[in-house]
């Protein structure tokens, strides 16, 4: 909790590198770790232990790079003593934006959950063994869907550096040209870095799999989720556009009908005719389309409300009159 309120403090700040330092370093010491420990212990109950360990101390470390930074600051004093006790209306407000957020994180671990039932028993239903299932459940989601989301490590923190950059805007026209500008290098970034790890890990995958875990099994799940990448990274960037937006509650609407819509398809796709893990795979892709194209119709429509609204051209008609009576042609 305390990692997160940093982050979001120089968020506000518009100051990335501490963030982007911390999330290095957590990154670091939870792969490097993992992979000391694990070598030290052979058992499975052992080694889990040790994964949790070697995230946990992950945590810690990422904390304490970002407490390093808020110590090393040269106007620390300065912003402590210009704090100011936080009011009833600060406070509803805060509390106004942080609830939609929390619903969303609920309804996104709701979701996760609901899979991990639902799956294994409409595998079953299709004529699996409930350990073929468990096993087959392990090979999609535990070994194929972590190598496939691995390269939005380099998605998020330019979604992240957007939230000040949008806000910031949103009350200053000044700054709108070169707040679109950024949003369309962010699509086109995302877009370009979906498809080269599409093609990447579409070409690449059973070797990426052979190497980490031992066995390429989870090699053909890797190229099917990898379709949906160009347009899963273009999702990252709508949602940090909404978040900006301070539109929290179009966050959690879209989260839940993708929830609704994403458990909906897995029902209806893990059946025999569909070739049982094969239709679970291809719910799980529909599902990451929908997300993010409801996402960047949500993003597109808010993102016109406030700087295209009739009242926002009325002010910008006024201000170049101003400047057309402040210098008139010679």
């Amino acid at each position: 909790c305390e990692a997160a309120v940093l982050q979001a403090y120089y968020h506000g700040r518009n100051n990335m590198k501490p963030f982007a330092v911390s999330q290095g370093v957590e990154q670091v010491v939870r792969i490097g770790l993992t992979i000391v420990l694990l070598s030290k212990f052979q058992t499975a109950p052992l080694q889990a232990a040790a994964a949790m360990a070697a995230s946990a101390a992950a945590e810690i470390a990422g904390f304490a790079a970002l407490v390093l930074f808020r110590r090393t600051e040269a106007d620390a004093a300065v912003a402590t003593s210009s704090i100011k006790t936080a009011t009833a209306p600060l406070l509803r407000n805060m509390i106004a934006l942080s609830l939609p957020l929390m619903f969303s994180g609920f309804v996104g671990s709701v979701l996760h959950m609901a899979n991990v039932v639902l799956v294994p028993r409409r595998l079953f239903q299709c004529g699996y063994s409930m350990g073929q299932a468990t096993k087959a459940m392990g090979e999609l989601f535990g070994m194929a869907q972590p190598i496939v989301f691995f390269p939005q490590v380099l998605v998020y923190p330019a979604a992240s550096a957007l939230l000040p950059l949008i806000s910031a805007a949103g009350g200053n026209p000044s700054k709108e040209a070169d707040l679109a500008k950024k949003l369309r290098k962010a699509y086109r970034g995302a877009v370009g870095l979906g498809i080269v790890s599409l093609v990447l890990l579409y070409i690449g995958g059973p070797q990426i799999a052979q190497a980490l875990y031992g066995t390429a099994v989870a090699g053909k799940y890797i190229k099917m989720l990898a379709l949906a990448l160009p347009c899963a990274f273009t999702g990252v960037i709508s949602i940090a556009i909404l978040n900006g937006l301070r539109k929290n509650t179009t966050v959690l609407l879209v989260t839940f009908l993708d929830a609704v819509v994403e458990t909906g398809l897995l029902y209806a796709l893990t059946q025999p005719r569909f070739g049982g893990l094969n239709g679970t795979v291809a719910a799980t892709l529909a599902g990451w389309i929908f997300f993010a194209s409801v996402a960047g119709v949500a993003a597109y429509m808010e993102y016109r409300k406030v700087f295209y609204s009739p009242a926002r051209a009325a002010a910008a008609l006024r201000s170049s009159h101003q400047v057309v009576a402040a210098n008139p042609r010679p």
